[in-house]
Parts: C-alpha cells; sequence; structure tokens
C-alpha cells in the first residue's frame, strides 16, 4: 500500500513533465525564427558595453543592424576602430571608419559662477535642477554635482579643480550617456571637427572671454557697442560689472585675449 502510494504520485508528475517537455519542443518548433548566423558573429566582435552609444538599445540590436545595413560597420562607439576592424572581417566586407565622437562640455563656469542661492539638497544634478532651475544665475549653467561623471561607464570624466566636469579623451568613446543625463544640456557628443569648426555655439551660456574675466563682464556686447561707436554704452556695460573701467586697462592681465577664440 505504501509503494502504491509512492508510485502513482511519481507516475503522475512524470507525465506531467513528459507532456510539458512535449510541449514545449513543439512550440520551440512552431514559434522557432530563422535567425542570420552572421549576427551572432558580429555580437561576439563587439565588446559588450551595451551602452547605446550606437543609438541601439544594446549590442546585440547593434549587431542586427549592421548585419541589415541599417548601421555602418563602425556603428559601435565603445569599441571604436579595432572593433569596426572585427566587424568588417566576420562580415566579409571592407572597413568604414568614421571620426570618433567625444563628449565635450561647455560651460566654463564652475565654481566662478554666480549663485542665486544656496542649495543643500542631494547631490545629484537631476535633483538640483527641479529647485527653480538649479542653483546658478546663469539658465544655462553646469550645476557641477558630478551627476554625469557617476554615469560614465568608462571613467572617462571627472570633476576638474575648478568645479566642473573634464573629460578624459583618452578614455572617452562618446557613448553619450552623460549628454543623456544631464538636466541642463550643457554636455554633447560630436566630433573633434565639429568642436572646432562650429564657432556659433548656442549651448554655450556665455563665450570664452568672458568666462575668463575676473569681472565677468559681456566683452562681446562691450566690442560690439564700441564697433558701432557708441563709447559710452560701451563704458556702461564695463561698469554693469565693475564700477571701475580704467582698472580693464591698469590692472587687468586681459585674460579674455588669451581665451578669444577668433583673435578679435
Amino acid at each position: 500500500m505504501e509503494l502504491t502510494n509512492l508510485i502513482f504520485p511519481g507516475a503522475v508528475m512524470g507525465g506531467i513533465a513528459l507532456t510539458m517537455a512535449v510541449l514545449l519542443a513543439a512550440a520551440a518548433k512552431i514559434f522557432y525564427v530563422e535567425t542570420d548566423p552572421r549576427v551572432a558573429a558580429v555580437e561576439e566582435s563587439l565588446p559588450g558595453a551595451n551602452c547605446g552609444g550606437c543609438g541601439f538599445a544594446g549590442c546585440s540590436a547593434c549587431a542586427e543592424a549592421i548585419v541589415s545595413g541599417a548601421a555602418p560597420t563602425g556603428a559601435c562607439a565603445a569599441g571604436g576602430a579595432d572593433t569596426a576592424a572585427k566587424v568588417a572581417a566576420a562580415l566579409g566586407v571592407e572597413v568604414t571608419f568614421s571620426e570618433p565622437k567625444v563628449a565635450n562640455h561647455y560651460c566654463k563656469g564652475g565654481d566662478f559662477a554666480f549663485k542665486k542661492y544656496i542649495y543643500d539638497g542631494a547631490s545629484d544634478c537631476r535633483a538640483a535642477a527641479e529647485l527653480y532651475g538649479g542653483d546658478r544665475l546663469c539658465q544655462h549653467g553646469c550645476l557641477g554635482l558630478g551627476t554625469c561623471v557617476r554615469a560614465c561607464p568608462f571613467d572617462a570624466l571627472s570633476m576638474g579643480p575648478e568645479g566642473f566636469p573634464v573629460v578624459n579623451l583618452n578614455r572617452c568613446v562618446g557613448c553619450g550617456a552623460c549628454e543623456r543625463i544631464c538636466p541642463m544640456g550643457v554636455i554633447s557628443v560630436c566630433t573633434l571637427s565639429d568642436r572646432l569648426l562650429h564657432f556659433q555655439i548656442k549651448e554655450e551660456c556665455s563665450a570664452p572671454c568672458r568666462q575668463l574675466c575676473p569681472a565677468q563682464i559681456d566683452i562681446p556686447r562691450y566690442i560690439e557697442k564700441a564697433r558701432e561707436g557708441k563709447y559710452e554704452d560701451a563704458v556702461n556695460i564695463i561698469k554693469e560689472r565693475n564700477p571701475l573701467p580704467l582698472v580693464c586697462g591698469r590692472v587687468c592681465p586681459a585674460p579674455c585675449e588669451v581665451g578669444c577664440r577668433r583673435a578679435a
């Protein structure tokens, strides 16, 4: 009697397991989706960081896009030229290169930026931005709490001595994690050529000459008024930040001249 009590439940469980195995095998056959073996080969060539820098959900999606022709062989931002060569070899095609993209931090205000209040909340730029747009007087300025630094999966960002993030170009792969998490939009991922040739950068809160000026004088506007012959207006622009205009000519070391991108 006791043996029967053991055999019957075991047989029932075995039957259920066999039935489920048959159903799973049948489902695998019915719903099988044929995949291109090249996708697996390309995915093995990718670094597996799943950083999203290629614009796709992950390395698997990037591999599918490369095989289908929706993305070039050099689509992987994290892998660089070496990965592009491996992908091209896996597909048996010529490797295509493009100028690598890196993160660019446009705001250089840092600790020199004027503040409109004292922020004493969570050490996260996203939280600070929710409180009246941040503590900086400039509505586009970097909040300097290092959220982008912590978001970088490649340790390419660090907080500099002047209170704003510094990009390590040797580590940056242009994945865009910092750009996506920055609530102020002061970081963008672009090529070095775009950065050097793009003089009219709207994302910058102020020109380099004004950033370097100890008094934060609006130098571009001052030059504009002087060019128009409106010298009194030009002097008044200086007085907005500095009540003693003669100091500019006699004491100031003129760092604006060094920082000028157009040698004006």
